[in-house]
């Protein structure tokens, strides 16, 4: 019985005894490594006797590296293809290598992988890359996994980013303290990895759709007013930094980002994260709610208001504005004047 399920995740049955605590996972990587490479793996064992491991891999016939002059295929034609979308980045964090391999290899293909082996690397990680996911063991050395949940979940830059705990901690006690510092989702291992899968693509596309919808709102203002304290005290701070230089025609993603405090990395992915829009579109529908509110409240000309906005071209500003509400700044005093 033990032979039929010795390459599944987590097993450990008849390892204590020869190598104290093990993880359970070696045999599962292995495995997973030569069905990559298009081979098999078997085990048998005779007690008392011996067991014996057999790996069969694929033969591959070399490629020679010269190719005569007149066999030479002739080249592909130029493709147009579109690049391929960026993969949603993932921070694994994680004291067991076993594990913390065994995850990568399962979310790698679908994902930018990012990996640390304790909690307080973790959390300087998450900052610096403000990473789309955090899975996170939750006893670990230097900083646990709670630990790490509540600061990600405290910190403006890294608030919004949905955090995923594992641990071996079965009791409900233990679940309750890790969805009260604001965990999205409480793991007992072992867990089954198609069910990880399906809950951090869950996660992500929750995500992704939050993105979309605050992408359409057209007033920025009203994406401060939603239940993360620390996500709309981001924005709050970020759209007052834009109010600062309304009329800078030289405000732009690297000095916004240094009025911030933060790297242009940093901010995109913050700012990408809470309201669908990259630095640059943040800035001009910050410029655009100006506008709306200067178009209704005073008696300056549309040359005059783009002026004030940091446009050189009042034909720009009105181009911009028209794409942002749908209709002209004429119209829209005229359609909106009580």
């Amino acid at each position: 019985q033990a032979l039929k399920n010795i390459f599944e995740p987590f097993n450990n049955e008849g390892a204590k005894p020869f190598y104290g605590n093990s993880s359970g996972m070696g045999l599962a990587i292995t495995h997973k490594l030569v069905e990559t490479l298009q081979g098999k793996i078997t085990i048998s064992s005779t007690p008392h006797k011996g067991t014996k491991v057999q790996v069969f891999l694929p033969f591959v016939a070399p490629v020679s590296d010269w190719v005569a002059e007149d066999t030479a295929a002739p080249l592909a034609p130029a493709t147009h293809e579109k690049p391929t979308a960026k993969k949603p980045l993932v921070l694994l964090v994680e004291d067991s290598e076993d594990v913390l391999t065994y995850l990568k290899t399962e979310l790698e293909k679908k994902y930018e992988i990012l990996t640390e082996t304790n909690g307080l690397n973790g959390l300087k990680t998450a900052l610096k890359k403000v990473p789309d996911l955090v899975i996170s063991d939750v006893m670990m050395p230097k900083m646990d996994g709670i630990s790490l949940c509540e600061k990600i979940k405290n910190n403006e830059q890294t608030s919004h980013i949905p955090v995923i705990l594992l641990t071996a901690k079965t009791s409900e006690e233990s679940q309750v303290e890790g969805l009260h510092t604001g965990a999205d989702m409480y793991i007992s291992k072992p867990f089954n990895m198609e069910v990880l899968k399906a809950q951090v693509q869950s996660l992500l596309e929750n995500r992704k759709r939050l993105q979309t919808r605050s992408a359409k709102t057209p007033y920025i203002s009203d994406l401060s007013k939603g239940e993360n304290r620390q996500d709309n005290a981001f924005l709050q701070k970020a759209m007052k930094a834009v109010q600062q230089h309304l009329d800078n025609p030289d405000l732009n993603p690297d000095l916004l980002a240094e009025k911030l405090h933060l790297s242009r990395r940093q901010l995109y992915r913050k700012l990408e994260a809470i309201s669908g829009s990259t630095v640059q579109d943040f800035i001009i529908r910050v410029r655009m709610e100006k506008a709306s509110e200067m178009l209704l409240n005073t008696d300056l000309n549309v040359s005059q208001i783009a002026d004030k906005l940091g446009f050189s071209e009042a034909s720009n500003f009105s181009r911009t504005f028209t794409k942002h509400f749908g209709q002209s700044p004429s119209k829209f005093r005229k359609a909106h004047s009580s």
